[in-house]
């Protein structure tokens, strides 16, 4: 009678073991954004990035940049470029190219580092003020650190 209890408790014992097994490999994988979750933000953004798209690179009117408040637009990274050294501001300078709704435009991006990690082929929102400087409009988009493109699942 013994050894049949104890045979149960091995089997009850497996059964917990593959049991939480089971339940901590389901929890850790990585869960894929849900489906048309933001299609409408990414189709919004892509209109705000085409509303600022001239002669074929992203520009932002003075007004804009007199206002403190963000704008963000956004668009699918299509190409970018290596970043090159530029001595003369102590920076990287990279070519960034987006597509919005119906536009192509060109992000001439200024970083303190090399490499840069977006992915082509992902949608990305940014905020405009990133091509101001004290009210001023510049003619490239400051992301020192790379932390300005932020990924949307669209």
């Amino acid at each position: 009678m013994r050894v049949k209890t104890e045979v149960y408790i091995i089997i009850f014992l497996v059964i917990v073991l593959i049991i939480l097994a089971g339940a901590f490999i389901y929890y850790k994988r990585e869960i894929p954004p849900a489906q048309n979750t933001n299609v409408v933000y990414c189709e919004f953004l892509a209109r705000e990035f085409d509303r600022h798209v001239s002669d074929g690179r992203v520009s932002v009117p003075e007004s804009e940049c007199k206002n403190d408040s963000k704008v963000f637009i956004g668009g699918l990274l299509i190409n970018k470029e290596e970043c090159l050294f530029n001595d003369s501001i102590n920076y990287f300078q990279c070519e960034l190219i987006f597509k919005g709704q119906n536009q192509t435009g060109e992000v001439n991006l200024v970083t303190a580092k090399n490499n840069i990690s977006y992915n082509v082929g992902s949608f990305y929102r940014f905020n405009i003020r990133n091509f101001c400087k004290k009210g001023e409009t510049l003619s490239y988009f400051v992301d020192v650190n790379l932390t300005e493109f932020i990924r949307v699942y669209c």
